[in-house]
């Protein structure tokens, strides 16, 4: 089992999850939509230990739009293998599928934290938002990565969706927490 920071990935968001596990009571449920290879995956298994139960979204097929770059390794290798010798002995639930699939296993509020960071367009994080907020309690978080510059269409679906609700973190993470209607 390797250390979190040994994981080939994009991870610089320790404080965003360290908050959003902080928020979640004993039993509480988290799920990171989005794990490539595991890094970020890791460290909040590690963090979270026994007291959070986690599942981990991710189809393991790479971003459509970033099978050319970053994600070019899911078009020779099944990479699903190489996350699940990364996370070792770790406990959390793998749903391999896709992140709206995903939602539908969940019911209404019955997740304190959902953490977005799967394909990086407008589209698909609109999309995302709208599956998995109806998911969150009310008091628990929907967050996400990227919130920058280099993806505009992340920026655009969360300001649609929030307005000036979103509270950033770690520099381009996003939180809003979840308030009664």
């Amino acid at each position: 089992m390797k250390n979190w920071n040994e994981i080939q990935g994009w991870f610089n968001y320790q404080q965003t999850f360290n908050f959003l596990l902080s928020s979640i009571p004993d039993g509480g449920k988290f799920v990171e939509c989005g794990a490539w290879l595991g890094c970020s995956s890791a460290y909040l298994c590690d963090a979270a230990k026994d007291r959070v139960k986690v599942y981990i979204v991710d189809t393991w097929k790479g971003s459509p739009n970033e099978l050319t770059t970053t994600h070019s390794l899911a078009t020779k290798v099944d990479i699903f293998p190489i996350f699940l010798d990364n996370m070792g002995d770790r406990k959390f639930t793998p749903l391999r599928m896709d992140s709206c699939e995903a939602s539908e296993h969940f019911e209404d509020e019955t997740l304190d934290v959902v953490y977005i960071d799967m394909t990086h367009t407008y589209e698909a994080v609109k999309q995302d938002i709208e599956c998995w907020l109806p998911r969150v309690k009310v008091g628990g978080y929907i967050a996400g990565h990227d919130y920058a510059a280099y993806a505009p269409g992340v920026i655009q679906a969360v300001d649609e969706a929030f307005g000036n609700k979103v509270t950033i973190m770690d520099g381009n993470c996003w939180i809003v927490k979840k308030e009664t209607l």
